[in-house]
């Protein structure tokens, strides 16, 4: 079985040569001829290439894509665990209509600063769409996975961005969904982007775990709207 260790410095060789591909992309400078000073100078630009989403900081769908097809052929071959958590910001489209997308774009911030306070260094964050974040729990099972959308939860519960002396609100949901056999990269993600849709369609700001619950409430809501 492969170690965790080992996966973990795995992935963050991967995540290096991602970065300096990147890099290199930006600069047009070979690996070797990249110094501190064209690095510094280089950064910046780097943040615009596929490999990082430049208002937060995070993996791009590109990389996301690429690192679900790989944590999933490690998690087949060696029977380990594997989540993937959705997170949406709740009701992003109403903060951008009232008070204006650069205050959107500071609820995105926050959110995503909030993210990465309850994640380990191996997991991968990636910013898949405008109000919503993927995040790879590699070796991770649902309680495990439970535990840190919980403690994502807590803290989003109650934060607050501040424009003209106003406070607002943010609150997020959150779907999660493990790993089977059978699932490809696509299933995965359509499970537990259903279990995000689930939460958003019955109560925002609550997590759900894709299971038959989900695909209960789903068919309900289905139902519903013809």
């Amino acid at each position: 079985m492969i170690k965790g260790a080992k996966h973990k410095n795995q992935l963050q060789l991967r995540k290096r040569q991602a970065f300096e591909k990147g890099l290199q992309l930006a600069t047009g400078l070979k690996a070797k001829k990249i110094t501190p000073e064209r690095f510094a100078k280089s950064y910046a630009k780097l943040r615009e290439t596929a490999i990082f989403e430049s208002m937060t900081g995070f993996f791009t769908n590109y990389f996301f894509e690429v690192e679900l097809k790989r944590e999933i052929s490690i998690a087949r071959r060696y029977g380990t665990p594997l989540c993937l958590m959705v997170v949406d910001l709740d009701k992003l489209k109403q903060i951008n209509d009232i008070y204006g997308h650069s205050v959107g774009n500071k609820a995105i911030v926050l959110l995503a600063k909030i993210v990465l306070q309850h994640i380990r260094e191996e997991d991968i964050p990636c910013r898949w769409g405008g109000d919503e974040f993927t995040i790879i729990l590699p070796f991770t099972d649902t309680n495990e996975a439970l535990l840190v959308a919980r403690r994502i939860k807590g803290l989003v519960d109650g934060s607050q961005i501040e424009i003209d002396k106003k406070r607002i609100s943010i609150s997020a949901s959150i779907g999660i969904a493990k790993f089977s056999p059978l699932d490809s990269p696509n299933t995965l993600f359509k499970k537990a982007d259903k279990a995000v849709y689930h939460v958003k369609q019955t109560q925002r700001g609550e997590i759900a775990v894709y299971g038959s619950e989900v695909r209960k409430g789903l068919k309900n809501k289905l139902t519903l709207s013809y």
